[in-house]
């Protein structure tokens, strides 16, 4: 079982299964609510997941057209990204997760838009866009 928590406590997630396509996300939208280089996500199937706290606490940012983020109404944690495009998928924020899940990230995206600051040296794959 997986699970996170935002950074208050006050909002949280369980899923069942494994993390896949687990990626650095590069976008400029990333970096901006994330306040770093990059954003670290894994999914999730929806069909496993369950939050852990009052829908209340949760606020809905939709940050384009199919693409909604949730975050604590407390302290702002990003906790998900759920594209509405994407059916088989909620994306957790790995930085949240409670548990150790041997999170092994698999490639980077959206390249075409890092910060100039940062150099990516990992040796992962990298795509211009999403793969």
């Amino acid at each position: 079982m997986i699970k996170g928590s935002c950074a208050c406590g006050l909002c949280g997630y369980e899923a069942e299964g494994e993390l896949f396509d687990v990626l650095h996300c590069h976008c400029a939208c990333f970096r901006k609510l994330s306040s770093s280089a990059f954003s670290t996500y894994g999914a999730v199937s929806p069909s496993g997941f369950s939050w852990l706290c009052d829908p209340g606490n949760l606020i809905e940012y939709q940050s384009s057209k199919s693409v909604s983020r949730f975050f604590c109404n407390t302290c702002g944690s990003l906790l998900t990204s759920i594209d509405k495009d994407v059916k088989n998928a909620i994306y957790l924020s790995v930085g949240l997760l409670d548990n150790d899940t041997e999170v092994r990230v698999e490639y980077h995206q959206f390249v075409s838009s890092k910060a100039s600051w940062y150099e990516i040296t990992d040796g992962l794959p990298q795509y211009e866009l999403s793969p």
